[in-house]
């Protein structure tokens, strides 16, 4: 299966969603968030607008950790439902049907 980038963009979105949540998050870990989400998604996406949303907060919300963990719960959010499309994608896909209906992996 090729490389997708959107799929890295989703693992930082969590790693940065966790630093957030554990008081460990840094400006430049938003920024190459932000840029990767640049560079990878396109500016309609979903995810793209949440990590855009939490990227522009981020500075006003860096000292309350409450709000912080709201700001990184919303993204989560988002990275949980691009999951759930990417899966869905998937699916779709006449290649994966195929490996469905295998009893030596599947019982």
């Amino acid at each position: 299966m090729p490389y997708d980038p959107a799929v890295g963009v989703r693992f930082l979105a969590f790693d940065v969603t966790l630093r957030a949540k554990c008081g460990t998050l840094t400006q430049n870990d938003v920024d190459d968030l932000r840029g990767k989400a640049e560079e990878a998604l396109a500016s309609d996406n979903p995810l793209f607008r949440a990590i855009t949303a939490f990227a522009t907060h981020f500075p006003l919300v860096r000292d309350d950790p409450e709000g912080l963990s709201d700001q990184a719960q919303t993204l989560l959010y988002a990275v949980d439902d691009a999951n759930r499309a990417s899966a869905e994608d998937e699916r779709a896909v006449p290649e994966l049907d195929a490996w469905a209906d295998r009893k030596d992996i599947n019982g």
